[in-house]
């Protein structure tokens, strides 16, 4: 399965878990990674919530709950642009 180099992590446990009976939603950081975070941190997030949440399919990317205030307009984009980037599975 996709998450031998990632079994630590909580998101890899309950994707390994649970993968096959539930889909999943959201799982980007909005507090810190969206606002705040580099682009080359925003890709390697979104690469690794695809790859392990959406390893049996029925992931759906978007983050964890609202988008804030203090995520610029530009940031929102660069995320839609790198969803669509990586998002095929």
């Amino acid at each position: 399965m996709c998450c031998e180099l990632l079994r630590e992590t909580l998101v890899c446990r309950i994707a390994y878990r649970f993968g096959d009976i539930f889909a999943f939603w959201g799982a980007i950081d909005q507090q810190y990674l969206l606002p705040r975070g580099t682009d080359a941190e925003l890709e390697a997030d979104i690469i690794e919530k695809i790859t392990v949440l959406g390893a049996e399919g029925g992931y759906m990317i978007s983050p964890a709950h609202i988008l804030q205030s203090d995520v610029a307009p530009e940031r929102v984009e660069k995320f839609i642009s790198l969803c669509k980037q990586h998002g095929a599975y």
